[in-house]
């Protein structure tokens, strides 16, 4: 079995040790250097003390032929742990010396001479030399008690870590991969085996749990491709679908418009067979009606959405068309809106086309004597939250007709009449302010959610 082939225990097993004993190597290393240059240190210091407090004692020692103590001083230098042999040496003869000579002469230690002086007055002068052999401070490393006893440490740890990491790595990682392995293939629906031998064929083709999920996966991931392609056909066929249906709408709502534009025009040559005056203005206002209506239409199937319209788009068409451009040029037309541009759903737009369509109509009519100029001034509003709030105004000389808010309740007119009927459909709050100059109809509501929506411009 290759080491690619092996369970991840025992691969993990394998990289610890490999790591465990390159650690071990490095740190005994680095330990074993630290303790040649300690014990290199060391043999320094013992030098520099003999130096300064034995050298003085043992040269008078030797000047005053004191031989018990130049004994005695020779073997005390063996106290030095680092100092193997010393020998105190005149001329040929050897006055004393401690330890083993032969390493006095051996290149396996370090040598040194220091020389034994006297001063005599201003003579300075020399009676013996003292040999010392030191040891290696490598040898002195090695043979310490104290880096194998780390040593044996060390290993310990590494046997600790490596039956540490194997039981985690079995428990932790191998078991748990074999379980996901047999947990993804149980997802294939063309493959019904029995668990046992499910478990057994997956283990008995592969030791590597590795590979037990690479290939669980690989079948997993090759099921979701055929998913995926499932469903990015169905999409496509909703998507076409839904596309032929929007064509088709759009199609209904130009027929719509088209079919009430029929009206209008048959309307139109009514009017044309109709000398009462009273009776052709009355089939001008419901030509405005519909207008207003067919305009909607029109505006849905032109726009990017079928759902909602443009509310300021559509009012800023429609009151061009609701004014007679002949009779009635010297009155003036705008719209203002303030906050954001709303957007409202088709039977919104409609009732708020018939509302605006009044009472431009009323102002234009009623507010405005022959030839006066003025304004007509529709201002929309969707500052507060989610209501709308369209006002009307003009400055003519008032219309009698709206004497109070309760008036137009009422109805007393067939444009009152729709108003009413309209605001109360929208469910919107009313008020209306009749002055000289001018009047001025508010009416808001909260659109529904089958209403709302953004305009063209946010998508």
């Amino acid at each position: 079995m290759t080491f690619r082939r092996a369970s991840v225990a025992t691969q993990l097993t394998l990289s610890t040790v490999v790591l465990a004993v390159l650690t071990t190597i490095v740190i005994l290393t680095v330990t074993t250097l630290q303790a040649v240059a300690m014990a290199r240190t060391t043999g320094e210091r013992y030098l520099e003390t003999i130096r300064e407090s034995i050298i003085p004692s043992l040269a008078k020692g030797v000047w005053t032929s004191d031989e018990t103590q130049v004994r005695l001083l020779t073997r005390g230098l063996l106290a030095f742990e680092t100092i193997q042999a010393a020998a105190v040496v005149k001329g040929h003869t050897i006055l004393a010396h401690a330890g083993n000579l032969k390493k006095l002469d051996s290149a396996r230690f370090i040598q040194s001479e220091v020389p034994l002086t006297v001063t005599r007055g201003k003579i300075v002068q020399r009676v013996a030399v003292l040999k010392i052999a030191q040891g290696c401070p490598w040898e002195i490393t090695v043979s310490s008690p104290a880096l194998w006893t780390e040593l044996v440490f060390q290993a310990i740890q590494v046997i600790a870590i490596v039956l540490a990491v194997y039981l985690l790595a079995l428990r932790i990682v191998a078991r748990p991969l074999v379980t996901l392995s047999l947990d993804l293939d149980r997802t294939d629906p063309a493959h019904p085996v029995p668990e046992a031998l499910r478990r057994s064929m997956l283990i008995r083709d592969s030791r590597n749990e590795l590979d037990l999920v690479r290939r669980a996966v690989g079948g997993s991931l090759l099921r979701i491709g055929e998913e995926m392609n499932r469903r990015e056909h169905t999409e496509q066929i909703l998507s076409d679908s839904l596309a032929e249906k929007e064509v088709l709408l759009r199609e209904v709502h130009h027929r719509v418009k088209n079919n009430l534009q029929i009206v209008i025009s048959m309307l139109s040559l009514q009017k044309s067979t109709i000398t009462d005056h009273e009776t052709a203005g009355l089939i001008t206002e419901s030509q405005k009606r519909i207008h207003s209506m067919a305009l909607v239409h029109e505006l849905i199937y032109r726009s990017d959405t079928l759902r909602v319209i443009n509310l300021v788009d559509y009012l800023r068409e429609l009151q061009h068309n609701i004014v007679d451009g002949g009779k009635e040029a010297h009155i003036a037309r705008s719209i203002v809106c303030a906050g954001e541009e709303p957007c409202v759903g088709l039977d919104s737009a409609i009732a708020c086309g018939l509302i605006v369509t009044e009472l431009m109509t009323n102002s234009a009519k009623h507010t405005f004597p022959p030839g006066q100029r003025g304004e007509i001034v529709i201002e929309i509003s969707n500052t507060d939250g989610d209501v709308i709030a369209i006002s009307v105004r003009d400055n003519g000389t008032g219309c009698p007709e709206f004497e109070t808010t309760e008036t137009v309740r009422r109805g007393e007119m067939l444009g009152l009449q729709i108003i009413d009927s309209l605001c109360e459909q929208l469910g919107a709050e009313t008020s209306f302010v009749n002055g000289n100059p001018g009047c001025r109809f508010t009416f808001s509501f909260t659109p529904s959610d089958a209403d709302s929506g953004p305009t063209n411009e946010d998508e």
